[in-house]
């Protein structure tokens, strides 16, 4: 499994939290980070990709992916992507433990 974070221009990497999750940061600018999003989809392939965010900008790449997985966090969710989810999750990290139980998945989605 690779994982991808997508952080904007000038903004704090990633928390503390995900500093311990292995991953390829993806820098992004503001205004064009769901375009960005939705092209690593398009590389990637969205059948087997799940996206996991919870802005405006995640809307449609959590829409597109084969799981989308909103979070619902201390600093909120857009209703965008709460709409576009098949799951939402109060925590990323929770969100990646649910990706690696396929236990869960099959509970949860039925997949």
């Amino acid at each position: 499994m690779k994982i991808y974070i997508f952080s904007k221009t000038g903004e704090p990497v990633t928390s503390q939290t995900l500093k311990k999750v292995p991953a390829e940061i993806v820098p992004v600018i503001e205004g064009e980070s769901s375009s960005r999003k939705l092209r690593l989809l398009d590389e990637l392939g969205d059948g087997r990709t799940a996206a996991i965010g919870n802005g405006e900008d995640d809307a449609a790449m959590i829409e597109r992916a084969a799981i989308g997985i909103a979070v619902l966090g201390k600093e909120g969710t857009a209703g965008a992507a709460l709409r576009a989810a098949d799951l939402v999750v109060t925590d990323v990290l929770d969100g990646l433990e649910f990706l690696l139980n396929p236990l869960r998945q099959r509970t949860t989605l039925g997949t």
